[in-house]
């Protein structure tokens, strides 16, 4: 697949001991990243306290629980970032942390809501990176010995390009830290363990272990939390030396870790929360928190609704939506906003690419304020069977373009037309400006033009059916007859038109974009 949906952060909180506040506090991670290759470096901060920064090594495993950090107290906010070797952080996460936690486990997995059952069920990747199942969580393990030579990058494959991400001419394969140059095939590194604080040394770019003078009673034992609230028994053997205990009773998940399933209600997600006690919840329907942001309605089930894309989606919009219009023949549907577009196939709702408005629509000047495709068996726009277009800007413009059959290109058509018209002097008419949405209905497929066209023009006498154009301004909807007179109907509230006459639809005055489908005989509408 192109790409995954949304890396997911999830923090987990470890249960309370009911320790001494004062008493260290530490962060353990697992994570599917490939250290080295996608993060070269964790960053970890507490409210109050200096961050703590821990290189990440080609071939270190954060598959399996590993410390990263280790605080003087446990109070405030806890920010855990994985940072690539440019300095972009590429995932991250805040949560406020309890004082009375000793441990503080945290895991990052790559894919938003990949729950299963078994490992079949999970997204493919590259060869090199196969999916587990652990824990009814989609789990990927990037293995450097599939790739003959070079690295295994998750997402792509073997590269036969080993990383130097930190530029010191030491490939990431001996480099003890690959994201400082002032370190090369040695080193030494601050590290803890059960005993407390000590050094960890590197030769060769393999770093050994970690080193801690422990001064504790032979016997004595120590008793802490661990992996999803469970507990760990760590005893001092007759040298002095901890030894650490399995990790046992833990509980299905990890607290604070939500699941997602299936589609519910208007356009919400069933979910589930994994609470304090590692236990799960039973799942409910909630709804987004800005109510929905897609909306079509049809004659045979009214009105849909579906949540905005991920944060992260890739080629989906990640700023307001300010105009829309469909291709027919494409299935597709391309959204704008002030400086972008995206395309989306309708079929299922997935996005298949984007780009800088200026290179979809040459020329265009201003941020669009709606748009319109007008079919290619309409006169209207273009003589010679192509689908038209128009883009309404805020410099009071009108764009025009027709569209290249079998390709996503618009070329020119001709000079934009300033507004505006004979007709946009009519007391009917909107105001340029202010209208947030428009569409062409060429047939009039469910009698939503009650005027007759008589009424208005000489020429619309025995019009049927009345192309019309529908746009929206604030509460009130204008249409204009689109087929012999070009002039307004008598202006309206929108929620005594058409489909928002009826219930289960949105504000009229919230939309923002608009296109109508006539072969689907749909509407579709986004709302901020």
């Amino acid at each position: 697949m192109k790409r995954l949906c949304c890396c997911l952060a999830v923090t987990l909180l470890g249960c309370a001991t009911g320790s001494d506040p004062t008493n260290p506090v530490t962060v353990d991670l697992r994570t599917d990243f490939a250290a080295g290759v996608e993060f070269t470096t964790i960053r970890t901060t507490l409210a109050g306290q200096d961050p703590v920064v821990r290189s990440a090594a080609l071939g270190e495993r954060f598959q399996e629980w590993t410390q990263i950090a280790a605080f003087e107290s446990g109070s405030g906010v806890l920010r855990v970032e994985l940072v690539d070797a440019s300095g972009r952080t590429i995932s991250s996460r805040e949560e406020n942390v309890s004082g009375s936690l000793r441990s503080v486990p945290i895991v990052i997995l790559r894919c938003d809501g990949c729950a299963c059952s078994d490992a079949a069920e999970c997204p493919a990747l590259s060869d090199c990176s196969p999916a587990l199942c652990d824990r009814g969580a989609c789990f990927y393990d990037a293995q450097h010995d599939r790739c003959p030579t070079g690295v295994c990058e998750p997402m792509t494959g073997c590269s036969s390009t080993i990383p130097d991400a930190d530029g010191d001419g030491v490939p990431a394969t001996e480099d003890c830290d690959d994201g400082d140059d002032a370190v090369g095939r040695t080193g030494t590194r601050v590290c803890s363990d059960a005993c407390g604080e000590g050094m960890e040394t590197c030769a060769d770019g393999t770093w050994g272990d970690c080193q801690v003078e422990c001064t504790c009673e032979p016997g004595s034992v120590v008793t802490d939390s661990c992996g999803n609230c469970g507990t760990r028994v760590d005893t001092c053997g007759t040298d002095g030396t901890f030894t650490m205990g399995a990790c046992v009773g833990e509980g299905p998940c990890a607290a604070g870790t939500i699941e997602q399933g299936a589609a519910c209600g208007r356009c919400g997600t069933l979910q589930r929360t994994c609470g304090v006690a590692c236990g799960w919840s039973e799942f409910s329907c909630v709804e987004p928190a800005g109510g929905c942001w897609m909306w079509t309605w049809d004659a045979t089930t009214g009105w849909s609704a579906f949540d905005r894309p991920p944060a992260g989606t890739a080629d989906a919009p990640t700023e307001a939506v300010t105009a829309a219009f469909d291709v027919e023949a494409a299935g597709e549907a391309y959204l704008l906003t002030a400086t972008t577009y995206h395309v989306l196939r309708l079929s299922d709702r997935a996005w298949v690419e984007s780009g800088a408005l200026s290179s979809l629509l040459p020329g265009i000047v201003g941020a669009p304020i709606s748009a319109l495709t007008i079919p290619a068996d309409h006169p209207m726009p273009t003589p010679d069977g192509r689908e038209g277009l128009q883009v309404s800007t805020s410099v009071s413009r009108t764009y025009l373009y027709a569209n290249t059959v079998g390709t996503r290109d618009w070329p020119s058509t001709g000079a934009p037309v300033p507004c505006c018209g004979d007709a946009w002097s009519s007391a009917d008419a909107p105001v340029f400006l202010s209208v947030r949405a428009q569409w062409l209905d060429a047939d009039d497929q469910h009698g939503w033009f009650e005027t007759d066209p008589g009424t208005l023009c000489s020429a619309g006498a025995g019009v049927s059916p009345v192309p019309y154009l529908a746009y929206l301004e604030g509460a009130d909807v204008h249409l204009l007859e689109a087929g012999a007179c070009f002039v307004f109907a008598p202006q309206r509230p929108a929620n005594m038109f058409g489909p928002f006459s009826t219930s289960g639809g949105p504000d009229p005055g919230r939309v923002n974009a608009a296109f109508y489908r006539e072969s689907e005989r749909q509407l579709w509408l986004i709302t901020p």
